[in-house]
């Protein structure tokens, strides 16, 4: 009944999203994900089949790509970041305990897939990619998307630092931003995470948002404040002029 409750709570804080949540079973494990991104993985067509050898941590793994190699490989999943123990929004590590203990749960022991996108290796050498994990929903296998599934349950923000196919971008930190009105996890109210952010430090992601010629503040796309003059800006820009977030569409 509990979680009944939790989920009706979080489809009512979810309606002025284009995101559909549903509930999923992944082994004893229950979390949200988007109707919406069920068929993401349709529009795939380059990609690797994998084993998970190690979770480092949420946005860290080590995989086999190749039985025959016989080695492991790390890969760090593309636009993901998590609270890490030294960061100053984690300091008793207890953020990133209970991200990397989601990842275990969700993905040790599993064949996965990997796909990629236009830079393969980061700087320190590590493998670039999206991992997708099998989930059975409504009688079919699908495969869904656990870069995604991790920013919107909340166990990571969306990492737009890097460039990355703009799309998911997109995808990303409106996840991010559900997650966040819905106190999920590292959002919670009385997260550090949410104090450094009301504290005034740089956004860890970097989305697209919408001011107008005369405004002062950025928005929402959609949001009844916008003018026939709505120009798009990237947040960090929009920051760095001076702009204020809308208290109504609350970007």
């Amino acid at each position: 009944m509990k979680g009944l409750t939790l989920f009706l709570l979080f489809v009512l804080g979810v309606l002025s999203f284009s995101i559909t949540p549903i509930s999923i079973q992944l082994g004893d494990v229950s979390a949200y994900y988007a109707q919406e991104y069920l068929c993401l993985f349709d529009e795939v067509s380059d990609f690797t089949e994998a084993e998970i050898a190690l979770i480092t941590d949420s946005d860290t793994i080590s995989v086999l790509r190749s039985k025959s190699l016989n080695f492991a490989e790390s890969v760090r999943l593309i636009g993901l970041e998590v609270p890490k123990i030294i960061d100053s929004s984690d300091p008793d590590g207890s953020l990133s305990n209970t991200a990397s203990d989601f990842a275990r749960e969700v993905l040790v022991d599993k064949k996965i897939l990997l796909s990629y996108d236009s830079d393969p290796v980061d700087e320190f050498g590590r493998i670039l990619a999206y991992v997708w994990i099998p989930v059975e929903y409504q009688g079919e296998t699908r495969y869904i998307l656990f870069n995604l599934l991790a920013i919107i349950n909340g166990y990571g923000n969306a990492c737009t630092t890097c460039a990355f196919d703009e799309s998911y971008m997109t995808i990303f930190a409106e996840a991010e931003t559900l997650a966040r009105d819905n106190s999920l996890c590292i959002w919670g109210e009385d997260s550090s995470v949410v104090e450094a952010q009301r504290e005034g430090s740089a956004p860890t992601y970097d989305p697209i948002v919408y001011i107008t010629d005369t405004g002062t503040k950025y928005h929402r796309d959609g949001c009844r404040y916008l003018s026939e003059s709505v120009v798009a800006i990237r947040l960090s820009e929009a920051i760095r002029r001076g702009y204020e977030p809308c208290s109504v569409c609350k970007p």
